[in-house]
């Protein structure tokens, strides 16, 4: 966030301590409640314009959610994940994707899918979203169904 922008400059102090690696080791109670209310509504720098990306990082939330709630719908997100797992790994070529096969590969297994919790999902997400972009066109229209 720049602490410059005239929305951020009143809750600085709340951004700069929250900007620090070590704050993020151990959140307590009040930590949480000081990123709800100071810090979550506040504009960001970051631009993301990435709409494969965003509509990825969708699919896989709605996945978290169905882990966490033990919804009904979650096999139908697990195979669409895989399936576009499946579409990067056809363009192992591509050094960016090369360079993250063996996770691609593992989460386009079953295997992997054994036991599977929401951490795991979200470095899935953190890994994989900026490679979904990758997919060639063609193989767009039934991966990016989501």
């Amino acid at each position: 966030m720049n602490i410059d922008n005239f929305i951020v400059r009143p809750h600085r102090r709340h951004v700069e301590k929250f900007a620090q690696n070590d704050a993020w080791e151990s959140l307590s109670t009040d930590d949480f409640h000081e990123l709800q209310n100071e810090v979550a509504g506040l504009p960001s720098a970051a631009i993301d314009d990435d709409e494969e990306a965003k509509r990825f990082d969708m699919l896989v939330l709605r996945t978290e959610l169905a882990i966490l709630r033990a919804l009904p719908g979650f096999s139908g997100l697990q195979e669409k994940i895989q399936t576009i797992a499946g579409a990067l790994e056809e363009q192992s070529s591509i050094p960016a994707i090369k360079a993250e096969i063996e996770f691609i590969q593992a989460v386009a297994s079953d295997e992997w899918w054994q036991d599977i919790t929401v951490p795991m999902l979200e470095m899935a997400r953190r890994r994989l979203r900026r490679l979904v972009k990758l997919i060639p066109k063609g193989q767009k229209s039934g991966v990016h169904r989501f």
